[in-house]
């Protein structure tokens, strides 16, 4: 399970469970404050509003976002307190994975995806991996690739140690 999808089920449980001692304490309705739950907890990644392939080719780290619909969407699905820290964290998160790159591994190219779809991985040979960014359920994160390997989804909590493993092996 994803990262997102974790910390969105820790805040769906305590909101059910503020929702239900609210219910019981008002005389509201619980089925109700049970099924607005529910539906939090099913909550996916809007799918992009672009169709398009970004073609990536040779050492590269691309940081794949939101486009600005998509991002809308999401927001608008979840609760605005919940969304600024999950902003707040993602927002962290890149930055140091960026700094990391630019540190550690300066001759990889950086590339910024918010208004692609899908990665196309060109590797030797001409072999290619496509990668649909809407089956992807955190809406930012990381692709390392380097032309010889079949490209990888690296944690953002851990790119030090991943992309390391990723670029010695």
């Amino acid at each position: 399970m994803h990262r997102f999808a974790k910390a969105l089920m820790l805040l769906s449980i305590f909101c059910l469970s503020g929702i239900v001692l609210s219910c019981n304490t008002h005389g509201s309705n619980p089925t109700v404050a049970v099924k607005a739950v529910a539906t939090a907890i099913r909550l996916t990644k809007p799918p992009s509003s672009y169709q398009d392939t970004l073609i990536v080719r040779g050492n590269a780290a691309v940081f794949y976002y939101p486009d600005s619909l998509q991002l809308n969407k999401y927001k608008a699905a979840i609760d605005s307190n919940a969304y600024k820290s999950i902003d707040h964290e993602f927002f962290y998160q890149l930055h140091y994975a960026h700094l990391a790159i630019k540190k550690y591994w300066p001759k990889i190219l950086i590339a910024e995806c918010n208004m692609y779809r899908y990665l196309k991985f060109i590797g030797a040979g001409k072999t290619y991996e496509l990668v649909d960014l809407d089956t992807k359920g955190d809406i930012y994160g990381l692709f390392v690739f380097d032309g010889k390997k079949a490209p990888v989804q690296v944690d953002l909590t851990n790119v030090e140690t991943q992309v390391g493993f990723y670029f010695t092996k």
